[in-house]
This record gives structure tokens, sequence and C-alpha cells, in this order.
């Protein structure tokens, strides 16, 4: 049964891949500056853009080996990347973004025109980093390695390659087993519910701390009579505490 289960889960996640290339929609995901994943959705088909009865029938011409493989290599079904950029292509990126996602639109274009046109802009960029098109434009010298993992510390513990700091290269690491769930947040069901407990479990802690401290801070005396230098002495001996359990 657990098996079964575990199929499931890696079968819904890969389901995504399969909608982004039948979408002919390739997906860049970044959680750091210089790492992420790469989601190879381009469609192996002539048109994409269809109604169902031909999408039906281009998905059986798949099927049957009639047309060209979904992979980033046209000799794999591989679609799915870890991504690790050299230091120069990040601030490629960064300038990219900086430039023309945050550009002033010409006078004759209205604010949305500018966006597209410059999210094509982008668009191309990347297209042309994946496609290892390097002859033109700011990816003049830049690289791209795409291989499996190599050594023992890759493939079980997704250890990041040796890129330094001068390096033109990029490497795209071949992700079959899908760890790119880490983004989703899928597999990470325990941690979050380990910061949940962790965090209500504190703030008890809080409650209790603050009620044993309620009288000190109301700083009355033994008359019943409020005492404001008590009152002030209790609430700075309170907040210190806190601070240090902190």
């Amino acid at each position: 049964m657990i098996p079964t289960l575990l199929d499931g889960h890696q079968n819904r996640l890969f389901q995504f891949v399969d909608l982004l290339s039948v979408a002919n929609v390739s997906c860049f995901v970044f959680d750091e500056r210089l790492h992420g994943y790469y989601l190879h959705g381009r469609s192996p088909f002539a048109h994409a853009d269809c109604d169902m009865l031909q999408l039906n029938a281009n998905l059986n011409r798949e099927e049957q080996g009639l047309v060209a493989r979904r992979g980033l290599s046209s000799d794999s079904n591989l679609q799915t990347f870890e991504v690790y950029l050299s230091h120069s292509m990040g601030q490629v990126l960064q300038e990219v973004y900086t430039r023309r996602m945050r550009g002033v639109p010409r006078v004759s274009m209205s604010s949305s025109e500018h966006a597209v046109l410059m999210q094509r802009e982008v668009a191309n960029l990347f297209r042309s980093f994946v496609s290892k098109d390097f002859s033109t434009g700011s990816l003049r010298g830049h690289t791209l390695e795409v291989r499996p993992p190599a050594g023992f510390c890759e493939r079980r513990f997704a250890f990041p390659p040796k890129i330094t700091p001068y390096s033109t290269k990029s490497i795209f690491i071949e992700d079959p087993h899908g760890r790119f769930q880490s983004v989703l947040l899928k597999g990470c069901e325990y941690d979050l519910v380990l910061l949940q407990v962790l965090s209500v479990s504190r703030w008890q802690l809080v409650r209790i701390d603050l009620g044993f401290r309620a009288e000190t801070i109301n700083g009355k005396n033994e008359d019943g009579d409020c005492d404001p230098g008590r009152i002030l002495s209790g609430r700075v001996t309170a907040v210190l505490s806190l601070n240090a359990r902190w």
C-alpha cells in the first residue's frame, strides 16, 4: 500500500510537468540567487494551441513514437533539472530584470504593452540560454553543461557542483526523482507540523511565564495599593526575562 501511495504522489508531481508540455510552457523556479530548477515544457507537437480532438490525436501519435521526445535532449524524455548558475550568469539575469522589468515605457506605448514586450525579451533570453545559443548578446562567452549527477554525494545528498566565482559555465543536473517538489512545499509536511508544534509550545511557555509575573507587574504592595516603582520594576524584569529566553 505504501509504495502505491508514493507512486501516486510522484505521479501527481510529474502530471504538472506533463501539463507544461501540453501547454508548451517551460518553467524556471529559483529558490536562491544562483540555484533553482528548470522544468522543460517545450511541446513536441507542431501546434500546442489546438482543440481537444487535435490534442488527443497528437497524444496518440506521441504514444506510438511518431513525434520527437519531450526531453531537453533529443534522445531523452527527461524534463526536470536542478540548476546551478555561474556568478556571471546570475549577474546577467539580475541586470536583465533590473533594466527591463523596471524600465520606463516609451511615449507611444502603454504600461501593459511595455510589460508584455519586456517579458518577451526575458523569455527570449532564457530560451537562448537553454538552447545553448551563446553567440550574441549578453550571453556571449557563457556555456551550459547538462549532465547526470556525478559521484555518490551528488546522487544521494544532492551536493552542489564546484563552480568557481570566475567561471562562466552553468550546470543543469538531471533530476529524475523530482527534487523540484521542495519549492512547491511537497514533502515538507512533517517540517511544517513540527514548526507549528514548536511555535504553539513556545507561546504557551510565554503565557505561563507572564501569568507567574502578573502580580509583580501589577505592582501591588502588601496593603493592596499600587506602587508605581514596583510596576516599572516588574515590567522591566519581565521584558528582560523574555528576551533572555528568546
